[in-house]
């Protein structure tokens, strides 16, 4: 199979446009067609998550501008997550392509979530909803479009922020490229972890438990999009863990679950062999 070279800025803001597209076009197309642009609860539900997608997006725009012109950081990384598989910096001992990790994350998180909600579990991590006067289709929408789009554009120009500083301290401090990789892996997740209980006490007020899996969660994700230098391998554990909740609450037919399966595990799947079957655990770095 050939493979298509994109550089990696161009990949970096071609993402950027498929993120705007599933996290702001489509909701906002549901909520024009269904004319509920007047409706305050749900409008003001989108447009606050649109004001935080947009905002994120200006501070990735410029950190991505930013850190392709200035070189002076390679010593350490010049990643933050976003579009930068196989960096010297990221974990995985073998090369994938961002499609190939793409496959990846949504087979292994869709068996993953659909098997936490077959066993009757709410879902692993919690999610939010609208409130029940909403359609099926609207809250499915809003809870996995949405919001995982809009939380980890936020969560990315945070990250990216964090990753510059953490550059300048060690090159203040003189630290070797161990050291910082320690120090990248081990606090960038655990900040994040602070930062997401601090960003949803007003939708798990007074829950204790809800604040420590919202913790959890948000670190393991920050590890993961660390350590393959790619924000869509968290995007999708964030998207799939919304949409078993609010799909498993909402829709009880049998065939509508089997849908569910051949839609997220099957045809990924089949995928997957049929564009990778001469490396399925990616190539030699």
């Amino acid at each position: 199979m050939v493979n298509v070279k994109i550089p990696k800025i161009v990949g970096a803001f071609f993402l950027l446009a498929i993120i705007g597209f599933v996290g702001f076009v489509i909701p906002l197309t549901q909520l024009l067609g269904n004319q509920e642009i007047t409706n305050p609860e749900y409008s003001f539900q989108f447009f606050l998550f649109a004001i935080i997608f947009g905002a994120s997006s200006i501070m990735v725009i410029g950190m991505l501008v930013s850190r392709f012109w200035w070189k002076e950081d390679d010593f350490y990384t010049n990643s933050f997550g976003f579009f930068d598989l196989n960096s010297k910096i990221t974990l995985l001992p073998r090369k994938f392509t961002a499609i190939q990790l793409t496959l990846l994350s949504t087979i292994f998180f869709s068996i993953l979530f659909f098997i936490a909600n077959l066993l009757g579990s709410k879902g692993i991590f919690g999610s939010k909803v609208l409130p029940q006067q909403f359609s099926k289709t609207q809250s499915l929408i809003f809870s996995t479009l949405q919001i995982p789009a809009s939380e980890e554009m936020m969560a990315i120009a945070v990250v990216g922020l964090l990753v510059i500083g953490l550059i300048i301290i060690a090159k203040k401090l003189k630290w070797d490229f161990e050291t910082f990789r320690a120090v990248y892996f081990s606090a960038i997740p655990m900040i994040m972890g602070i930062f997401a209980i601090v960003w949803h006490i007003s939708a798990y007020a007074g829950s204790d438990l809800a604040f420590g899996v919202v913790g959890l969660f948000w670190v393991l994700k920050t590890f993961l999009i660390l350590a393959t230098g790619f924000f869509v391998v968290g995007w999708i554990m964030h998207i799939l863990n919304n949409f078993f909740i609010d799909f498993s609450r909402l829709f009880a037919s049998d065939v509508v679950l089997y849908f569910v399966v051949i839609t997220f595990i099957i045809i990924p799947a089949v995928a997957y062999f049929y564009l990778y079957r001469d490396r399925l655990l990616g190539e030699k770095r």
